[in-house]
């Protein structure tokens, strides 16, 4: 069987979770504390027993890796506050002065990480997306003209 062949099974495998992935997302996300500052909550999500990551595995991936034999689920994160930076270029720069002295700004708060293997745990797939934490709706904390409704 090809390779794409096994990710369209997975697909079709996934999707019979997808309101269980949706709901169990939010939960973990639940568990965390809104009280703390953004750089903390994102690394409890990241780090911390019995939210986060740690929940989507026990729960999420713990239901749909023993509700079939084919495929195994897990998650991971990377706790990347303030680390690693992206700087500006020079032409870029010139055209628009940022807001910072260091014209650099962080690539993310949270590097979320999903891997799928086969039972003979060979990796199938696996996807990674960066996240930059905001609590506020706002894209901008000093401008809240700028603001994000969802």
């Amino acid at each position: 069987m090809s390779k794409s062949q096994i990710e369209l099974e997975l697909i079709d495998v996934l999707s019979r979770y997808k309101k269980s992935i949706i709901s169990e997302a939010g939960k973990a996300w639940a568990n965390c504390n809104f009280l703390l500052s953004e750089p903390k909550l994102v690394k409890s999500f990241a780090m911390e027993s019995g939210k986060g990551v740690h929940y989507l595995n026990s729960v999420l991936a713990g239901n749909f890796n023993s509700s079939q034999q084919r495929f195994v689920l897990k998650f991971a994160a990377v706790y990347t506050h303030q680390r690693p930076y992206v700087k500006r270029r020079r032409t870029n720069i010139l055209a628009r002065k940022g807001s910072n002295g260091s014209e650099r700004c962080e690539l993310a708060d949270l590097g979320f990480l999903s891997v799928f293997v086969d039972s003979n745990k060979k990796v199938i797939t696996s996807r990674a997306s960066f996240f930059q934490a905001k609590k506020d709706e706002s894209i901008d904390n000093k401008n809240p003209a700028v603001a994000v409704r969802f």
